[in-house]
């Protein structure tokens, strides 16, 4: 059935398709575009005042005031309380020095192999496609429909149009009411 639909033609656009999204995708992290930092404006920028129009130079924060900073507007926004931050205060220092550099690490890309990341995608591609598989399994064993056959999806859609398929009457043609 495979190399039926892939000699047909019918399989080639998917294919194109999904083969540039792949090599553009190989083509964005080994350019090292995809480890260069985005950063996105949001809409309450503006609201607050945030904004950098004015004539003195922005001045980056390091990591431990973005940190305080954004603990900061938790707290502001009433989302941890002081019980809940010290809990994780606590969690942390608990913590084996090892682990607390490889989540430091991780948060902050230190490991900036393009390999890593194409290698993380490809195991997320990997589960979605046997869950994907998983569920034609269940369709398979439970409804004994084969998803991988195209006559189902051309008898459904027979089915759904109304259209029986072959089942016509037969005609009369002019030659046939002619004499003789």
């Amino acid at each position: 059935m495979v190399t039926a639909a892939i000699v047909s033609g019918e399989l080639l656009p998917a294919l194109i398709a999904g083969s540039v999204g792949i090599l553009a995708a190989i083509a964005f992290i080994a350019t090292g575009e995809s480890a260069k930092p985005f950063d996105m404006k949001k809409d309450d920028d503006d609201i607050q005042g945030n904004d950098d129009s004015g004539n003195a130079e922005p001045r980056e924060m390091t990591t431990g005031e973005q940190a305080q900073a954004k603990l900061d507007d938790y707290r502001a926004r009433g989302k941890l309380s002081k019980d809940q931050e010290e809990q994780i205060k606590a969690g942390v220092r608990q913590m084996k020095p090892e682990h607390r550099k490889a989540i430091q690490d991780w948060v902050h890309m230190k490991d900036e192999n393009p390999w890593a990341i194409l290698g993380l995608n490809l195991l997320v591609l990997i589960v979605f496609l046997g869950f994907f598989l998983l569920f034609c399994a269940f369709i398979i064993g439970n409804f004994e429909v084969n998803v991988f056959d195209p006559k189902v999806y051309h008898r459904g859609w027979q089915w759904i149009t109304g259209n029986k398929g072959g089942q016509t009457q037969a005609r009369t043609v002019h030659h046939d009411l002619a004499e003789l």
